[in-house]
């Protein structure tokens, strides 16, 4: 059985491709997070303040996991940002409010993978840069389904380089 979507041409005069077994130990499975609000605590007379917490919820070395109904308030980075080392995770009927630093660099990617099979269904993000996004080598078939954002600071998609197979169905975006 293979379980890994191939969306990018392995053929020799492409560079080729090989199948090889592994095994993953150590890695978390069959996890979530759900029905909590998390607010990062900033300077209120510094609209730029970069002096709080950055990412309100990371995941590395998971799969088959979730992020469900949160409400992220307050952060300089990302509301969720899901790493290369995860696959199979959901984000789902989440909200991003009010984010607080400068606008640049890594700052407002606010619902971002750089995993593999992730879906986000029903996000909502005000004030992100790179609202919903895919980052370096992003491995594919990650989604972004009935997500919607207001005043988005910058473009969305693949930030940083290359990735494969990113699918935007049903998401508005204004700004």
């Amino acid at each position: 059985t293979l379980d890994a979507p191939i969306t990018t041409a392995i053929e020799t005069n492409f560079g080729a491709g090989e199948l090889k077994t592994y095994s993953w130990t150590g890695r978390i499975e069959n996890v979530g997070v759900e029905h909590l609000r998390l607010e990062s605590v900033f300077d209120a007379t510094n609209a730029k303040d970069e002096n709080h917490s950055w990412c309100a919820i990371t995941m590395e070395n998971t799969r088959d996991a979730w992020v469900r109904q949160l409400t992220f308030q307050h952060f300089a980075g990302s509301a969720v940002a899901i790493y290369e080392s995860c696959k199979c995770v959901t984000v789902e009927d989440c909200l991003s409010l009010a984010p607080v630093s400068e606008d640049g660099g890594y700052r407002r990617n606010t619902f971002f993978t750089m995993g593999q099979q992730t879906l986000f269904l029903r996000c909502f993000a005000e004030h992100g840069r790179h609202v919903f996004s895919v980052g370096f080598f992003a491995e594919g078939l990650n989604a972004f389904v009935q997500c919607e954002a207001i005043d988005a600071l910058d473009d969305r998609g693949a930030i940083e380089s290359w990735a494969s197979d990113t699918l935007f169905d049903n998401v508005r975006i204004d700004g």
